[in-house]
């Protein structure tokens, strides 16, 4: 029996299917557009395609399988209609898996998902947890992941200047994981025998400060760099101005309290798994690209030449924030957030 994998061209999603596939197991890769899924096509890989809010689609993706991998996506871009289209995904996945019953469902999750408000985004995770919960009929595993370590990333183009932006308090002690580890995870937990109904895993790392990131950038940039902490009540109009709507926008900024006032409560039913890579190692593949990129307001996106600081523009963002980004010697790909579509653009 094959295993199924949603979010491939993403950051989890990739690494799972890559995982299994390094393993010798069959892989049947989730997409929206069969084009994506060459590389995967390439290592014996099977296509499905579907989109994950179609109920129907995701259906047949999933039958017939031993374990699927599955995530709520985030549409990032001006749109109205977030929490709307976050519910559509969330209730396509849980009546695919109630009709398609696969074998062991692993589903992305987050930690927080034990709590039903306060959490920004993270309480639809709950929903999504709940709906499992009490429709599913075959195993469920929620993987409660933290804070991505990649979400520095969004720093990358200050740090010319010195300087890690965030709006994290510099000292702030914040569980957090590398989404190689989480893909790891993930795939080892579709490996093993299924638990026999639902469980939890929370997957982190000992806390880390946005105080211990800019040493591991300045050790690794061979210069100083300082963290600026901006204050919670620019986190909005700062996301606004990057093309995202106030919708989306409101729930991070009540996710970024709840993770400065430290109000995720712990869950003692969740079974506690190491996020091991070294930070050292994470933020060397953030830098390894020979430019660094930003986003503006009106949806542009700016190459910034990391040793002479030009910026060029390369490109339109068509509606969403680009989470990952990969330099070839010709083109620069940009995989969004979540979503996995992937935009390209001629390298500067």
């Amino acid at each position: 029996m094959t295993f199924a994998v949603a979010g491939v061209t993403g950051n989890t999603g990739r690494v799972v299917a890559e995982t299994l596939l390094a393993a010798g197991q069959p892989v049947r890769v989730i997409v929206r557009d069969r084009e994506k899924a060459a590389s995967f096509v390439a290592r014996g890989a099977e296509v499905a395609v579907a989109d994950l809010s179609d109920r129907d689609a995701l259906t047949n993706a999933l039958v017939g399988t031993r374990a699927a991998y599955l995530l709520v996506p985030t549409e990032y871009g001006p749109a109205p209609g977030y929490v709307r289209r976050t519910r559509a995904f969330i209730e396509a996945i849980v009546a695919a898996v109630v009709d398609a019953r696969p074998g062991h469902t692993v589903v992305l999750s987050s930690i927080g998902a034990n709590m039903h408000s306060g959490t920004g985004p993270i309480k639809y995770l709950h929903e999504l947890e709940e709906a499992l919960r009490t429709r599913a009929s075959t195993p469920v595993t929620a993987l409660r992941a933290a804070y991505f370590i990649e979400n520095f990333a969004q720093a990358l183009p200050m740090l010319g200047e010195g300087v890690l932006q965030t709006f994290l308090p510099a000292g702030l002690e914040v569980p957090m994981a590398s989404t190689a580890d989480i893909g790891r995870q993930a795939a080892a937990l579709m490996l093993e025998a299924p638990p026999r109904a639902f469980a939890t895993v929370e997957i982190a790392r000992d806390a880390v400060t946005p105080n211990d990131i800019a040493r591991a950038f300045a050790s690794l940039l061979g210069r100083a760099i300082t963290v600026r902490a901006a204050p919670l009540e620019a986190l909005v109009p700062a996301m606004t101005s990057m093309g995202i709507h106030e919708e989306l926008a409101e729930h991070y900024r009540e996710m970024t309290q709840a993770l400065i006032t430290q109000s995720f409560e712990p869950d003692a039913s969740a079974r506690r798994v190491a996020s091991t890579t070294p930070i050292e190692t994470v933020l060397t593949g953030l830098l390894h690209a020979d430019h660094v990129f930003a986003s503006t307001g009106d949806s542009r996106v700016l190459a910034i030449d990391k040793d002479t600081g030009e910026a060029v523009t390369v490109g339109d963002v068509p509606g969403e924030l680009p989470w990952r980004v990969a330099v070839d010697e010709t083109h620069v790909y940009w995989t969004f957030a979540d979503s996995g579509d992937v935009w390209s653009a001629p390298k500067p």
